[in-house]
This record gives C-alpha cells, sequence and structure tokens, in this order.
C-alpha cells in the first residue's frame, strides 16, 4: 500500500482550523491531512503569557514529533506560513515543502501600526461589532485576551523579524511564496523579495484573490497546492 502524503494546515492570526476544513477536506482523498489550532485559538486553550512566533514554533515542532510525522508538507496561511518558515530554518529537516499564502514578511512599526492598529478589543467592541460576533464564535469568550496578546505578537515581529535575507537563504527545501492578485495587506514585492532569497524559493500570484480565506477560490488553490506538493 503507497502512503499518502502528510499535510498539516496552519491558520492565520486570529484564525483557527475550522476556518481551513473545507479546503482540507478537498485534499483529504489523496493525503493524510492535518489540521492545527495553534495555541489559544479556536479550541485551545487561553495562553496564560505572551503569544510568540517563537512559542507558535515549538507547537508545532512538538506536533510533527508527537505524531511521528515525516517530512510533512505544509501549507500555511498569513501567520501560519510565517511560523512553517521559521520552523525550517529552526528545523532544517522537519519539513518537507512550504506553501505560504497571505504571508506578511515586511514588518515595521507603521505597517503595525497602519494594518494592525485596530487590533484592540475595545474598538472592535464599539466599530466593528460583526468582526466581534465572529471572533467570539471561532474563540469564544477569550477572544478579546487573544486580540490583545495577537497585537504583541505583531509588535514583536515590527522590532525583530525572524525572517530575513540571511534566515531564509538557510532554508533548503522547495518553498511557494503564494499572493493573491488584490491582497491589500501583503505587497507583490515583499513576496517576491522573501521566494528569491529562498535556495528553492518560488513566487505565484492567484488571479482575482483577495486577502481573506474565506474568499479564496478553494478549487483553485486546492489545484494548485496539489501541483506543488506532487
Amino acid at each position: 500500500m503507497i502512503q499518502k502524503p502528510t499535510i498539516i494546515f496552519l491558520h492565520g492570526a486570529l484564525g483557527s482550523a475550522v476556518q481551513l476544513d473545507d479546503l482540507a477536506n478537498l485534499m483529504r482523498e489523496n493525503n493524510d491531512v492535518h489540521v492545527l489550532d495553534f495555541l489559544g485559538h479556536g479550541k485551545q486553550n487561553l495562553l496564560s503569557g505572551k503569544l510568540s512566533v517563537e512559542l507558535l514554533c515549538t507547537q508545532l515542532e512538538e506536533y510533527i514529533s508527537n505524531h511521528q510525522l515525516v517530512s510533512p508538507l505544509i501549507f500555511g496561511y498569513s501567520l501560519g506560513g510565517y511560523v512553517a518558515l521559521c520552523t525550517s530554518h529552526r528545523h532544517p529537516k522537519s519539513i518537507g515543502k512550504i506553501i505560504c499564502l497571505g504571508t506578511k514578511f515586511a514588518w515595521n512599526p507603521q505597517v503595525v501600526n497602519e494594518q494592525f492598529g485596530f487590533l484592540d478589543p475595545e474598538k472592535i467592541k464599539s466599530e466593528m461589532p460583526g468582526f466581534a460576533a465572529g471572533l467570539k464564535e471561532l474563540h469564544g469568550e477569550k477572544w478579546e485576551i487573544l486580540t490583545q496578546q495577537t497585537f504583541g505578537l505583531v509588535q514583536s515581529l515590527a522590532k525583530n523579524s525572524l525572517l530575513n535575507e540571511l534566515t531564509l537563504s538557510k532554508i533548503q527545501i522547495p518553498v511557494c511564496i503564494m499572493r493573491g492578485e488584490k491582497d491589500k495587506m501583503v505587497s507583490e514585492e515583499e513576496s517576491v523579495q522573501t521566494a528569491a532569497h529562498i535556495a528553492l524559493g518560488k513566487y505565484f500570484c492567484l488571479a482575482n484573490t483577495p486577502h481573506h480565506l474565506e474568499k479564496v477560490d478553494v478549487i483553485m488553490l486546492k489545484e494548485k497546492i496539489q501541483e506543488f506538493f506532487d
């Protein structure tokens, strides 16, 4: 019996595993599929301390080890892609291939203020009640603290971007940096540059695709994922 390839799906900041269910289910026939909730997200318990990329990398490393996964393939959306790349840098032989979709690489204080300044629970409740309701549905009552912890995480990246030209150059596995053509959060320039710094990196643009995962054509995305991972 031929063993199916193993794929781990990683969600983005303030997201959860359920957002990747439709895509993951499309991949199950030909793959051994795992969908992970990051610490503090979804069904995971709230963290007592701060949230960090390093902590999420450790979680992913432990998941791979505990499930005895050998060189799994990883699809990481947004923050999930960042965590996958950092994990590959920390443990070069832990991952087989990586696809990042909508992953932000250009971090600085201005980016945090302009793109993530809304991550204040009181502001979200008063100005974006629909978003607040969605976060509560995904994470329960802990969504407010998780939002504050997430803002702390992006502030840390602004001070110390873990993926730079040097760290990216040490990643020696095939990596596809995907970006939606209509993504207003992630620029084409930062995506192309990131792919260029990775020895086996490539850039791919998804036509007519915005940043938000729920607006991505999952059939098209499934085909592109399978094409790269085969």
